[in-house]
């Protein structure tokens, strides 16, 4: 996917399409009990007939925490922090299947704009933009109208609060 982001922002009918693919992904790894917490452009690849594929498992947590020990210490973070879930920064730990959707939206504001959702010049300031600052909508950073129905939804996936996000990959379907 990283390859293909190289020409450009994709449209939102290709946006939506690999949106949906990836989240069909992810809640396939979820019935099977991990959560992926590395997602991004680059852990995702397309086949040449335009089906998704998610990879690069390596950093997988059980849901059921009685099923590993966490490879997770109190106050790293694993994962990418452009896609990280304000949990996984704050609490690493407690990472479930909502992180995931955090990252999907992510990873769907990406593919539309070209840009993350936070830019700052810092590691740091990163961390705390996604803790505590709103999105910018992809409509208003694009400067042009995008489907409302897609901006609601990636925009409804950085939600801050796990609550008020699609709890599952199906309800984001």
């Amino acid at each position: 996917l990283d390859d293909k982001l190289k020409n450009g922002p994709l449209s939102v009918t290709e946006t939506a399409a690999l949106f949906t693919q990836i989240a069909a992904s992810l809640e396939n790894a979820h019935e099977q009990g991990i959560v992926h917490r590395d997602l991004k452009p680059a852990n995702v690849m397309i086949t040449d007939d335009d089906r998704v594929k998610v990879l690069d498992f390596g950093l997988v947590k059980a849901i059921d925490e009685g099923q590993q020990a966490s490879a997770t210490s109190p106050g790293t973070l694993t994962g990418t922090p452009l896609y990280m879930s304000p949990e996984a920064i704050d609490s690493p730990l407690s990472v479930d299947a909502r992180s995931d959707i955090y990252a999907v939206g992510a990873v769907g504001y990406f593919l539309l704009t070209v840009e993350p959702v936070f830019q700052p010049p810092t590691l740091v300031e990163l961390c705390k933009r996604q803790v505590d600052e709103a999105p910018i909508a992809p409509s208003e950073r694009l400067g042009k109208e995008v489907s409302a129905a897609l901006e609601i939804a990636l925009l409804a996936c950085l939600e801050k609060s796990r609550a008020k996000r699609p709890q599952t990959a199906r309800d984001l379907e």
